[in-house]
């Protein structure tokens, strides 16, 4: 349940912009809102106050959307139908060449407050948060070439999670110049022997204003490959 309204709300918070369902048959609908249900295989959606009902294998994406006659995305989130899986999978699309995606999805966890005991004494560590980046690239069939979970940690293992990260964004998107000038430059742009750079490309936040109120919104704006 949880996970249907955190999605509502996504949903609901964008609705000044369209949010277009993709059907496996190829056609399009304008919608208002969706929500999703893994258990039930099914999405529900609104157009004009009318509630509808598809199963998910009906589907190939629902597109979570952008401000009308704004060359800025507020969201450009994309929910899959990933056959192998059986299920949905939302994220953002980051750069598409002719037969492969790369998404991406970011969020926050938090390790608990710790002890650590020295000459009998004890002290209170206290808790500490990670970014966590999970990229996956997949083809237009909805199959999942290679994916892997990136976290903003300094142990060894994180970093050279993130080096083989970098590779593979490297070696899936090589013929794909725009996106890699872009990620390129970004991960470059300063000394980083930790790797840590690479999550933050895919954590950028910048302000965006909308009927005269600012937003933070993290610009995952598709790079395409042309």
């Amino acid at each position: 349940m949880k996970k249907l309204i955190i999605i509502a709300l996504l949903f609901s918070m964008n609705s000044f912009a369209q949010i277009i369902l993709e059907k496996a048959d190829g056609s399009k609908i304008t919608i208002d809102q969706a929500s999703f249900d893994n258990s039930a295989e099914k999405v529900t959606y609104k157009v004009g106050g009318k509630t509808e009902k598809l199963k998910f294998k009906e589907l190939k994406s629902v597109i979570s959307p952008h401000k009308e006659g704004s060359k800025v995305p507020l969201a450009n989130y994309t929910w899959m139908y990933f056959p192998n899986a059986k299920k949905f999978k939302g994220m953002y699309i980051k750069t598409q060449t002719s037969d492969k995606l790369l998404g991406f999805i970011h969020y926050t966890t938090e390790t608990g407050s710790s002890t650590t005991s020295v000459n009998g004494s004890t002290f209170f560590n206290g808790s500490s948060e990670f970014e966590h980046v999970h990229l996956t690239v997949f083809d237009k069939q909805g199959a999942i070439l290679e994916d892997t979970d990136l976290r903003s940690g300094h142990q060894s293992h994180n970093v050279e999670e993130r080096a083989a990260a970098i590779e593979m964004i490297k070696r899936y998107f090589s013929d794909c110049s725009n996106f890699i000038k872009d990620f390129t430059s970004f991960i470059s742009a300063e000394s980083d022997p930790k790797n840590l750079r690479v999550v933050e490309y895919f954590m950028q936040r910048i302000k965006v204003n909308v009927n005269g109120t600012d937003y933070p919104m993290e610009p995952h704006n598709l790079i395409n490959c042309n």
